[in-house]
């Protein structure tokens, strides 16, 4: 976490400020070597030079990589942050600088179809469409538009640590009302038996699935009016090594992984997070979860840089989504229940929009 402060912190997004050195001209030089020196001016490249992929200083650094706030006016932008950058970069550095906020900037490969496909997670220019078209109906098990190392090397980025001590809930709907809850032999994973397909595990494969709070657990199980619902909280006994799926949508340029292979996958990696929160409507079959349930099964196979094995996954509540993360764990040996409560669904409450 950064304690000090520095000259560009009240124009940087928050999310990204851990993420930067504490003094301007650390920051400032950061922002050359992890982004900026991989772009060149437009007046470098031919003409057949994709226009799409050609975007001002302000735009790459305020919305491509959303390093810098949105909100900054141009006035502000070419008054004041960029006059601060120059002002920090090293002097060596300076005058190609200058040649970068004169015209466009782009990053060359992109006129590369032959490196753009060698740094794509989706092979011959598919997308999470193409692939979760050809894992539904074509190839189930032996997927080929997927580069899976390219992915892995990402997903790699995203790993997060719950610490022994959390506690996390797991909701069950009561199939008949009464006044006494499931105990916590009830709770937990469901035999194979019971393993029935859901938005991350296979049919037959139990995954523990929980939530990081009472109401988020309530919601996930879509309890209706009147139910009865046993709540059960769970305690991390040791740490649990996760991917967290909300990175996904938050790509940061300072991860240590090729800027152009980022830049290249931004999209796809956006489109694989939005099917992940997307929620399944009555009409939608299981198979709709074969994509997701694919990704969880790679991300099983991955370990952290010691050796020890991912544990799960987190993401974004999708009955819950306001105030809710969920936690799919792969096992529950980490995991220890300590208490049941009953709860009775008394209130429920619709948010809607009109669909023309």
């Amino acid at each position: 976490m950064r304690e000090s402060k520095s000259e560009f912190d009240s124009y940087l997004v928050p999310g990204i400020k851990d993420s930067l050195a504490s003094s301007s001209e650390e920051i400032a030089n950061d922002l050359w070597e992890s982004i900026l020196s991989y772009y060149q001016p437009k007046s470098t490249f031919s003409s057949s030079f994709p226009s799409m992929h050609l975007h001002s200083i302000k735009q790459v650094l305020c919305t491509e990589w959303s390093v810098f706030k949105k909100e900054i006016s141009d006035d502000e932008w070419y008054k004041t942050v960029l006059p601060l950058m120059r002002k920090y970069l090293d002097s060596d550095i300076q005058e190609d600088f200058d040649r970068l906020c004169n015209e466009e900037i782009g990053l060359l490969d992109f006129a590369n179809p032959p490196s753009i496909e060698a740094h794509s997670i989706f092979s011959k220019y598919n997308g999470w469409k193409s692939f979760s078209d050809e894992i539904k109906h074509q190839n189930r098990f032996h997927c080929k538009t997927l580069n899976e190392s390219i992915l892995i090397r990402i997903l790699s980025k995203l790993v997060m640590t719950v610490s022994a001590g959390n506690t996390l809930y797991r909701a069950r709907v009561m199939k008949e009302k009464k006044n006494i809850p499931f105990g916590l032999s009830e709770m937990g994973m469901p035999p194979i038996d019971h393993a029935y397909s859901g938005r991350m595990n296979p049919q037959g494969i139990p995954y523990f699935y929980l939530s990081e709070n009472e109401e988020t657990a309530i919601h996930e199980v879509r309890s209706a009016l009147h139910d009865f619902v046993t709540v059960a909280q769970f305690s991390v006994e040791s740490d649990i090594n996760l991917i967290d799926l909300r990175g996904l949508r938050d790509i940061n340029p300072f991860w240590d992984v090729d800027l152009f292979e980022l830049a290249v996958n931004k999209g796809f990696l956006n489109d694989m997070y939005m099917a992940i929160i997307s929620p399944m409507r009555k009409y939608d079959t299981e198979i709709e979860y074969i994509p997701t349930q694919y990704l969880a099964e790679l991300i099983k196979t991955m370990v952290v840089e010691d050796g020890s094995p991912i544990d799960g996954i987190v993401y974004p509540s999708v009955m819950n989504s306001k105030l809710g993360l969920n936690y799919l764990l792969f096992s529950e040996s980490k995991m220890k229940g300590e208490a049941v409560s009953l709860k009775e669904i008394t209130q429920i409450e619709y948010d809607y929009k009109t669909k023309n």
